[in-house]
């Protein structure tokens, strides 16, 4: 919990459920758990944090001391359907290797920019199609607790992308993935405006620290590394919903900006991981080998000094020098493929 005005109702919504007494235990966790676990009596523990925490790191906090053999993580933003918990046993019952199951999760809200964010953000999570998954969002997710304790847990340096790195580890270790649409989780994001959609989607680049592991590679801004992951979940996004979602086409422009939006701020936050390896005293620093390389290095810490003209003249070169790299490559390319047809 962060925002005890909603959580009210993610705690209401909690208690609907046919939860059997002694059959399950309900933690709230957050800097203001006791005021608001108070005003529920005994039927919710509270576990109050001195600080808020990422997501990750408040979610640990309750598994830490949760008994279950399942561990169902509410965010504070949603509402559970009544029949969920009553789904998910029945789930659970069927399938003898569930590591985690994730629910379907469609925005509370019907605003235009309330359903991009939902179509581009829980793109993989909107339609119904049930079936084993790579990976899942953990707004909603139940885990076993023994799976979650086998795959180390989430990683508390990730602010963002924490539920993509456990339920990828969970399942490298043989526990089977689940995405299960008869579990309905209506996510009150309140993002119902263009600015409020867009800067989310900017903020989330931070998940460039999780997709390069703290190892930006050595490059100017590139712009296949927007289109090319781009047209990816355009393509998905599009296959998976297109037929499950009324007006699908009448978003997808805007979830094009939204995708766009977020992969501009990945590379925007792989340079500001860059520029801070490049400074850093200790540890491992990158090394610049070519012209273009070194021209980055010198942008980056222009950048860091506060120098922006600078640093976006140098920038540019840098993009120049290393396309004109790629030339004599492509080439090369050709010319053994040439080598190899004759």
């Amino acid at each position: 919990m962060g925002r005890p005005e909603t959580a009210r109702l993610t705690i209401q919504s909690v208690l609907a459920q046919k939860l059997p007494p002694g059959d399950s235990e309900i933690l709230l966790v957050g800097q203001r758990a006791e005021e608001v676990a108070a005003e529920f009596g005994s039927k919710v523990k509270p576990v109050a944090l001195a600080s808020r925490l990422n997501p990750g790191q408040t979610r640990i906090e309750g598994i830490t001391i949760a008994r279950g053999e399942w561990l169902l993580l509410v965010d504070d933003d949603i509402e559970l359907d009544d029949a969920f918990v009553t789904n998910l046993k029945a789930l659970v019952a069927q399938h003898s290797n569930l590591g985690a199951v994730g629910a379907r999760i469609p925005g509370k809200s019907t605003a235009y920019w309330a359903k991009v964010t939902d179509l581009a953000n829980f793109w993989s999570q909107q339609n119904d199609i049930p079936g084993p998954r790579d990976w899942l969002y953990s707004a909603t997710i139940a885990i076993q607790s023994d799976a979650y304790r086998e795959a180390g847990g989430f990683n508390p340096a990730f602010a963002i992308g924490e539920d993509v790195d456990l339920t990828k580890r969970i399942k490298a270790r043989g526990r089977e993935i689940f995405y299960a649409p008869n579990l309905v989780a209506r996510h009150n994001h309140r993002r119902e405006t263009m600015r409020l959609s867009l800067s989310y989607f900017w903020a989330n680049g931070d998940l460039a620290k999780y997709i390069y592991h703290q190892q930006p590679p050595m490059r100017a801004f590139s712009a296949l590394s927007v289109i090319v992951p781009l047209f990816d979940h355009l393509t998905k996004t599009t296959r998976l919903n297109l037929r499950h979602t009324p007006r699908f086409l009448f978003y997808l422009p805007a979830v094009a900006l939204a995708y766009t939006c977020f992969f501009i701020s990945t590379e925007a936050h792989r340079l500001k991981y860059l520029a801070v390896a490049i400074e850093q005293p200790d540890g491992p620093r990158p090394h610049p080998q070519s012209i273009s390389e070194r021209l980055l290095c010198s942008s980056l810490r222009a950048s860091t000094r506060g120098r922006r003209a600078k640093a976006a003249g140098l920038m540019l070169l840098a993009w120049a020098f290393g396309v004109a790299g790629l030339i004599p490559r492509i080439f090369r390319h050709f010319a053994r493929n040439d080598a190899s047809r004759s």
